[in-house]
């Protein structure tokens, strides 16, 4: 909340917050308001403010403390081995590529919270003002789809943005703030003495 003041205070363009499911301790439950609480940032936000939301997919990195020590994590592991992780991959449903189950959530409770997050998020974006009423009918037609095992289609399921927008082309001068003007002139005259 206080990142969120501050770059609105600070005037940013863009502000992505990132969430996932499928973490330790998470539960169906504590997933289902993120909704709400996109909406209490986004009152703070300046209208800068975007959020997605994904599962921990497809592994638990293997090599990581995570996969070396599961149970200490919070992590039940599906596999371990190179054969095990490639037959991972072949699932029809991507929540059976999953590598793991957290000791809160199995593979296909994660899924459903990550169908209601998705859900949720998307139906406060809306109502931020974020996505229109055709984006948001598209994912929610993209989660329905899901869970009814039908591959998506059409829509970016991670919600991308194409570069320009997340780095608008300005002219070079609009980003100069007072602190740059005086560094810049700062680090000039210090060559010139």
């Amino acid at each position: 909340m206080k990142f969120v003041k501050s770059a609105a205070e600070l005037r940013f363009e863009r502000v992505d917050l990132y969430f996932m499911v499928g973490l330790p301790m998470q539960t169906p439950e504590n997933v289902k308001g993120l909704g709400d609480f996109f909406l209490e940032l986004a009152k703070h936000g300046g209208g800068a403010l975007n959020a997605f939301i994904a599962p921990l997919a497809p592994f638990v990195d293997p090599g990581s403390p995570a996969f070396h020590n599961p149970s200490k994590y919070g992590y039940v592991l599906l596999a371990k081995s190179f054969e095990e992780h490639r037959r991972l991959l072949l699932a029809e449903r991507w929540y059976m590529m999953l590598n793991y189950e957290t000791t809160t959530m199995t593979r296909s409770q994660i899924a459903e919270a990550t169908y209601n997050a998705v859900e949720s998020l998307a139906k406060a974006k809306y109502a931020a003002g974020v996505i229109d009423d055709k984006y948001l009918d598209a994912i929610l037609e993209t989660v329905k789809n899901a869970r009814n095992g039908v591959p998506p289609a059409g829509l970016n399921s991670k919600e991308t943005v194409r570069e320009e927008e997340l780095y608008p082309k300005k002219f070079w001068i609009s980003y100069l703030t007072p602190r740059s003007v005086a560094e810049i002139i700062r680090y000039s005259l210090g060559r010139f003495t």
